[in-house]
């Protein structure tokens, strides 16, 4: 850093090292080792660890990738008589989508940054917080059905970055997952803030699936109030 390095650089190395093959520690490895032998050194002993380590899998019913007292569970639309079968807002039927996970997939630069800032400053969370108001009356089956088709369309919404994983990837769950959607009527406008000001203190753990929360608070029967509050790593939300 003394030479005009800085942590976009050591992402940058780490991602051409990344191409190269073999697996490798977290970029932070480097704040440890400050020399290139003591680095090679630390990367070396990375690739003998992972070698004795079976390859990270999500469960196909999707399970949550993370650490061993940590216990996430997911509602598999494939399984789950609660969940209507419905493919978008209208009536049509679910198309059969196979259980199936992924390999997983390597990360960008951007995603690296984003647990490299959470390895260097644990406890805090890179995430973003919006409502939106919604007008009319709310179909909440109709609704959940959307939300449904939206994360079964875009995987990025069932993507979890599993932890301890060497290198750090990103793993795509099933298409069959289903994002609940937490409805509540509120008795007292107020309590907006109350909620709004709850979930924002929530954290967004990378390795625990959903990385994305929805809330629809309703103050009147024609008058809601729609809160996402999802990790910078799986999309922004400006």
């Amino acid at each position: 850093f003394a030479l005009g390095g800085d942590s976009l650089l050591v992402l940058e190395v780490f991602a051409r090292l990344e191409k190269q093959g073999g697996p490798l520690p977290r970029p932070t490895v480097i704040y440890r080792n400050r020399t290139l032998a003591a680095l090679a050194s630390a990367v070396d002993a990375s690739a003998a660890d992972a070698s004795d380590v079976s390859a990270v899998d999500a469960s196909a019913a999707g399970a949550v990738i993370g650490p061993a007292d940590t216990t996430v569970k997911a509602v598999d639309a494939s399984t789950d008589p609660s969940v209507p079968e419905r493919d978008a807002v209208g009536d049509c039927p679910r198309t059969p989508q196979p259980a199936v996970t992924p390999p997983p997939f390597p990360l960008t630069p951007t995603q690296r940054g984003f647990l490299l800032a959470e390895a260097i400053a644990p406890g805090t969370t890179s995430s973003w917080l919006t409502r939106l108001r919604l007008h009319g009356r709310l179909d909440t089956a109709r609704f959940q059905s959307a939300v449904d088709t939206l994360v079964g369309r875009h995987p990025m919404l069932r993507t979890v970055f599993p932890a301890g994983a060497r290198p750090a990837v990103q793993q795509e769950l099933p298409a069959s997952l289903r994002l609940p959607v937490d409805f509540e009527t509120l008795t007292d406008p107020g309590q907006v803030e109350e909620r709004v000001a709850a979930e924002r203190g929530r954290r967004c753990e990378p390795w625990a699936w959903p990385l994305l929360r929805l809330r629809v608070l309703t103050v009147a029967p024609d008058e809601h109030v729609l809160v996402a509050h999802a990790h910078h790593i799986i999309g922004d939300g400006y």
